[in-house]
């Protein structure tokens, strides 16, 4: 696959190419295929892209040095990443790894290096296991960037050959916090934020699961809930529109709220939603808002998690529908 003579930065820009290469072919496979879902989805991602970026990265990687050819790959995975839920240019990349579950390239690689030093200090009696330990006595380029990588995820420093799993926690939660970070200076994700508590989530949304051949409800609510609408608030953060405030009630300022919970102009669909939700979830229903509801708030999504997949599925369902018909009222009246 590579050729062994080449520079750890030549690698990693062919590994690039590669994967480019494997992305476009992915792209093309799966807008043929109907009604996948996206636990499926995710799986032929990792399959198909993730293993040409990873391939030897385990004895090529330098924090330092390839930051570069690292964000091009990063590039490429958030391509697909937006691709598999219809998301726009604005959504935050650190939202979007949040949303779908996954791990950065840039995380995928330190653990692969970590699992790989633990494997060599397991085996000190073989020759390779020698030749790591003449590499660590000498402390050459290799034990180096370890010794880097120990230091920026703020690991205890010792034997890898005791690698557990709470280890690679360290790795995630680190990552989850720098994410965590980034988003705190939108402030397009405030509502985001607010919805997720501290962003330390491992599993994927409802509405990202369940129906999944219903792709423009399920974009319409990912971009509900990202901070990456048609709300003239968002717009206007955007620089894309001159006021923040309802088209038809000037003086109150049109978000994700206003327009789930308060605007008249969809009381019709807010109606046959309130009824549908008492019906299905009447334990819960007056213990949280039309927001956490329909945005998958913290406590609706831990409440719903814990019933049957029938009564997901519909749920789903009457969410779906309630922000179809915001959607197709907005464009009915040209708001948008």
């Amino acid at each position: 696959m590579t050729n062994k003579r080449l520079s750890c930065e030549k690698h990693l820009k062919d590994i690039c190419l590669k994967m480019k290469f494997a992305l476009g072919s992915f792209l093309g496979v799966l807008t043929s295929l109907k009604r996948i879902t996206l636990e499926k989805k995710k799986l032929m991602a990792k399959a198909c892209i993730n293993s040409v970026a990873l391939y030897g990265t385990e004895v090529t990687l330098e924090h330092l040095e390839y930051s570069k050819v690292i964000e091009d790959l990063e590039k490429i995975q958030r391509r697909y990443m937006r691709n598999l839920v219809g998301a726009s240019q604005n959504v935050a990349n650190e939202t979007l790894l949040t949303e779908l579950d996954l791990p950065s390239i840039r995380e995928e690689m330190a653990i692969r290096m970590l699992k790989l030093r633990a494997r060599l200090e397991c085996d000190e009696n073989s020759f390779i296991g020698k030749l790591f330990t003449l590499c660590k006595q000498l402390r050459l380029k290799w034990e180096i960037k370890y010794e880097r990588l120990i230091k920026y995820y703020n690991m205890p420093y010792r034997s890898f050959s005791e690698l557990e799993n709470k280890d690679i926690e360290i790795i995630k939660n680190s990552e989850r916090l720098r994410r965590y970070n980034s988003l705190v200076s939108k402030s397009t994700t405030n509502l985001y934020r607010k919805l997720c508590g501290n962003l330390n989530k491992k599993k994927v949304c409802l509405y990202l699961k369940e129906n999944t051949h219903r792709k423009r409800a399920t974009r319409i609510l990912f971009g509900l809930r990202t901070g990456s609408n048609h709300s003239m608030m968002c717009q206007y953060s955007r620089c894309l529109k001159i006021s923040p405030f309802c088209v038809f009630y000037p003086k109150i300022i049109e978000d994700e709220a206003h327009i789930i919970e308060e605007c008249p102009l969809y009381n019709d669909a807010r109606t046959i939603l309130r009824e549908n939700l008492k019906e299905k979830i009447l334990g819960i229903y007056y213990k949280l808002t039309l927001v956490e509801i329909v945005l998958n708030g913290k406590k609706f999504e831990k409440y719903i998690r814990e019933n049957s997949n029938k009564t997901k599925r519909k749920v789903d369902s009457i969410i779906k529908n309630f922000v179809e018909s915001i959607d197709n009222k907005r464009k009915q009246l040209k708001i948008d």
